[in-house]
């Protein structure tokens, strides 16, 4: 009898081990008699999820019932079924049905080869007896797959949230993108505020109502939506409310916080009842992928060569303006890589108003601007004076690129003092550069080893030689930024243009190393951080962070923190600098201070 007359009819096209792993766990809750609700709690996944897998089961299996697949799917597991599929896979099917004849020495191996392949075709089980050894096979089980890799900061990002009115409540949504190779899970705890509260007031003060809930986006998920339902508000309602949903992540201590702006509370619909904040979490994609392709870290472009040209994405400008006995001055710090060279006619002028810059100048000049190589910075002081005219307020401009018209403006609310009468305005522009010879980068030798916390003083002392010395194409040469761990001078995350730009003005950006950590979670220190102290403000500092990847170390990111001292928004300068423990895009990290 040919063996398809014999076989089930949801074999013809498809069987259980054509299942994807995730519909092979699906069926097997199946067959323990799980409904869709109990296999998507068991496995994590959205009710919608669940049903979507169960459909797939039938499809491919060609059943039209739960009772069907889970009858498939014991029949290919019978002791019997899986024998003859692990003997089908051990002979080639090239060999030819003549081998028993190929002598005495394997007689007895195709005897019993031939035994077990008769019982799998009567359709019986064997007899029961001892179990049969076999000398040339051997078979084992499929191993269990390995647990979904947890997903670090810097590989989740918090997307901008917000609070809409939709009938008779009020939905604050936060929008999260993750990378697809790991698992995001944790708890969500949310709290609803009077809004009219300052945020220091408003952390301070009890909650008007709150909700908890856990939350996991599996590997093969890319996005996930937190949502907070607010309905029924009956107390004596503010004016306004705002949302803070605190995010803990599984296995770590601490907790990342999303506000939205203030808005009006929901109404009251049912006085006796109590109000109710609901959360829920939608995953994208639902169910998750099964196959994915890994992404990349983004690439730093290639070093530039020393003695480049800068280009305007390299500069950047902060500056001050004060009145000095009746002169108006401008001071401006601009810093550039230290590779590359800046030559441009600069041009300063005022305008009444205002400030807008096509309005009539008052007075006008120009300059050159020129910063070798081997400069990163410069002081540009404006200097104008002597004002006889009556503008009721004005505007100064200095342009570091004439022809474009690139540069900034003062902040100047009155004009100079008239000291001569008579005399013509003055406008003036100084460069200083910094430092005042331009330095040829310092040749330092390749990169030590980080493999456990004995290796991070080591590293430092190198690093610290690599800045100082202004060697930063070798510190470009090792950086594989990862989306989420570098930030620009403000704290926003940025692209890779914006890493590398602030990497190639870091010694322009930063006095010296002052102390360095491992990740708390990383007790082979694979991932640590090292910090170094900022021009900008006292107590403010530059984190950089590095990962062992394959035993090389590699520059993963940058970000900003600190606070000046007296700061009354806080800060953690005191724990950097210090010595201390303090909360890094990696977790928990313990600073030791360095010589």
């Amino acid at each position: 009898m040919p063996e398809s007359a014999t076989r089930p009819s949801h074999y013809r096209r498809g069987a259980p081990g054509e299942l994807t792993p995730r519909q092979q766990e699906v069926i097997t809750l199946l067959a323990a008699g799980r409904t869709n609700p109990e296999i998507a709690d068991a496995l994590g996944i959205s009710l919608d999820g669940a049903k979507w897998h169960v459909r797939e089961i039938f499809l491919r299996l060609e059943v039209e019932s739960r009772d069907e697949a889970v009858a498939a799917w014991h029949d290919w597991n019978r002791p019997r079924a899986r024998l003859g599929r692990a003997l089908r896979a051990a002979i080639p099917a090239s060999i030819p049905a003549r081998i028993a004849g190929i002598g005495a020495a394997t007689a007895t191996g195709t005897a019993g080869v031939a035994l077990f392949a008769a019982a799998v075709a009567t359709g019986n089980d064997p007899a029961p007896g001892p179990t049969p050894t076999y000398d040339s096979m051997i078979l084992t089980p499929t191993p269990p797959a390995p647990a979904a890799r947890a997903c670090v900061p810097g590989e989740f990002t918090n997307e901008m949230p917000s609070a809409t009115r939709s009938g008779s409540a009020v939905t604050f949504e936060q929008p999260i993108t993750k990378r697809i190779d790991c698992e995001y899970s944790g708890t969500l705890e949310a709290r609803a505020f009077d809004g009219s509260l300052a945020p220091p007031a408003m952390m301070s003060s009890q909650p008007l109502a709150t909700a908890n809930a856990a939350f996991r986006a599996p590997a093969g998920t890319t996005r996930l939506v937190h949502s907070v339902r607010w309905s029924n508000w009956c107390e004596s309602a503010p004016t306004e409310a705002a949302f803070l949903l605190l995010t803990t992540r599984t296995g770590e201590p601490g907790s990342g916080g999303a506000g939205s702006v203030p808005f009006a509370p929901p109404p009251c619909i049912d006085r006796g009842s109590p109000t109710r904040l609901e959360i829920t979490t939608r995953i994208e994609p639902d169910p998750p992928l099964t196959s994915y392709n890994t992404p990349t870290p983004t690439p730093s472009p290639a070093p530039r060569p020393f003695g480049s040209a800068c280009v305007d994405g390299d500069l950047t400008f902060g500056g001050t303006t004060t009145n000095v006995a009746g002169t108006v001055v401008f001071v401006q710090r601009m810093t550039k890589p230290a590779a590359c060279e800046l030559r441009r006619t600069m041009a300063a002028f005022a305008v009444a108003g205002a400030g807008d810059p096509k309005a009539a100048r008052l007075v006008e000049t120009t300059a050159t601007l020129e910063l070798p190589a081997g400069t990163d910075s410069a002081t540009i002081t404006t200097r104008w004076g002597n004002w006889c005219g009556a503008p009721g307020e004005a505007a100064m401009w200095v342009m570091y690129d004439a022809v474009a018209q690139s540069g900034s403006r003062s902040n100047v609310t009155a004009p100079p003092t008239c000291a001569n009468p008579g005399q013509p305005s003055t406008l003036e522009i100084s460069v200083e550069p910094s430092p005042a010879t331009p330095v040829t980068p310092v040749a330092v030798g390749a990169p030590p080893s980080v493999a456990s916390p004995a290796d991070l003083a080591p590293f430092v002392r190198w690093l610290d030689a690599v800045v100082r010395g202004r060697a930063l194409t070798l510190l470009e040469s090792l950086a594989e930024p990862m989306p989420g761990y570098f930030m620009d001078q403000g704290g926003t995350i940025g692209d890779a243009r914006t890493f590398t730009g602030d990497l190639s003005r870091l010694s322009a950006d930063v006095s010296g190393v002052v102390s360095a950590g491992c990740a708390a979670n990383a007790p082979k220190c694979e991932r640590f951080v090292v910090i170094f102290a900022a021009r900008t403000a006292p107590g403010s500092y530059r984190a950089l962070v590095f990962e062992v990847v394959a035993g090389e170390v590699r520059l993963r990111g940058m970000y900003p923190g600190g606070r000046a001292p007296g700061d009354p928004s806080g800060g953690d300068a005191p724990n950097v600098h210090g010595g201390g423990t303090a909360k890094t895009p990696w977790g928990q990290v313990t600073f030791v201070s360095l010589p």
